[in-house]
C-alpha cells in the first residue's frame, strides 16, 4: 500500500503512529493485569529512514496515561492504553483523521518487540522497557490521610541524568492563597521557580503532584513529603528522573 507521497507528511505520520502504540492486539477484559508504567525505547523504520522513539507511561489509579516523543517531533498523548495477553496496545488518533496502532510484546530481560501499523503498512521494531520505580506511583493511587501542607520552597536535585546533566539542580515554590488554592512553579537552580509555572497542584495524604509547562515541554513533579524531605519523580518532556529535595515550609 502506498504511503503519503510527501516525505515530511510520511515521517510525521510514522512518528504519530509510534506515539499511539506500544502493545500487541487488544484483548477483552480477560487480558491479565500487567505492569505497563515505565519508559519504552525503540526505533522504527519510517519511509524516510529510522526514527528513535521514547514512550513514557505512568499509572493513574487503575488505568494508565502516557506520551510518545520522537526525534524532531512534538510529544503526543496516548488516547488509549490497554494490556494484552503478551504486552500492551497503545492507540492514538492523528489530526489528519487517520489512526495508528502499535502492538508490542514483552520479552525476557525487559526487551520489547512489535510492529507499528499506519495506513496498512507494518513497521516492525525491537527495543527496551524500563519499569517505573515504585516511588513513581501516582498520587491518585497513594494512600489517603490527613493532607500535608506543601506550601513552601524546595531545593533539590535529580538522582538520574536530565537535560544532559548527570544531576539537575532545581528549585520549586508552592504557594497557598487565602482561598486555599495552590500554585507555584519550578526552574533550574539559579533561574528562579517561574521557569516552569504550575497549572495544577494536588495533594492526597502525603503525596503531592504538580504539573505545568516548561521550555522543554510538559512538566510533572510527583513526590512524597515527609517532614522536610521530598522524594519522588520529575518528568520533563520525554525525560524522567528520580528526585530528592529539602523542603522549607512557608511562614504562616
Amino acid at each position: 500500500m502506498l504511503l503519503p507521497t510527501s516525505p515530511v507528511r510520511a515521517l510525521r505520520a510514522a512518528v504519530a503512529t509510534i506515539a499511539l502504540a506500544t502493545g500487541p492486539a487488544l484483548v477483552g477484559a480477560q487480558a491479565p493485569a500487567r505492569a505497563l508504567a515505565g519508559t519504552y525505547n525503540f526505533e522504527v523504520m519510517s519511509p524516510n529512514g529510522a526514527v528513535k522513539v521514547v514512550m513514557a507511561v505512568k499509572q493513574e489509579g487503575s488505568g494508565h496515561t502516557g506520551t510518545l516523543s520522537a526525534d524532531g517531533f512534538p510529544t503526543i498523548a496516548f488516547s488509549r492504553i490497554a494490556p494484552t495477553d503478551s504486552g500492551a496496545q497503545f492507540l492514538a488518533d492523528i489530526p489528519d483523521g487517520t489512526s495508528v496502532t502499535v502492538d508490542t510484546k514483552m520479552m525476557p530481560d525487559n526487551r520489547i518487540m512489535g510492529k507499528l501499523n499506519y495506513s496498512g503498512f507494518d513497521m516492525p521494531f525491537v527495543g527496551t522497557f524500563t519499569p517505573a520505580p515504585a516511588s513513581a506511583t501516582s498520587a491518585s493511587s497513594a494512600p489517603t490521610g490527613t493532607p500535608v501542607d506543601p506550601a513552601g520552597t524546595y531545593a533539590g536535585t535529580t538522582l538520574d541524568p536530565m537535560l544532559g546533566q548527570a544531576s539537575l539542580a532545581f528549585e520549586c515554590v508552592i504557594t497557598r492563597a487565602a482561598t486555599g488554592a495552590l500554585a507555584g512553579g519550578c526552574g533550574q537552580a539559579g533561574n528562579g521557580p517561574n521557569e516552569a509555572p504550575f497549572t495544577s497542584v494536588a495533594v492526597t495524604g502525603s503525596q503531592v503532584k504538580a504539573a505545568g509547562m516548561s521550555p522543554a515541554g510538559p512538566f510533572t513533579l510527583e513526590f512524597a513529603l515527609d517532614g522536610t524531605t521530598a522524594t519522588g519523580i520529575m518528568q520533563l518532556g520525554s525525560e524522567k528522573a528520580k528526585m530528592r529535595a529539602t523542603f522549607t515550609p512557608a511562614k504562616k
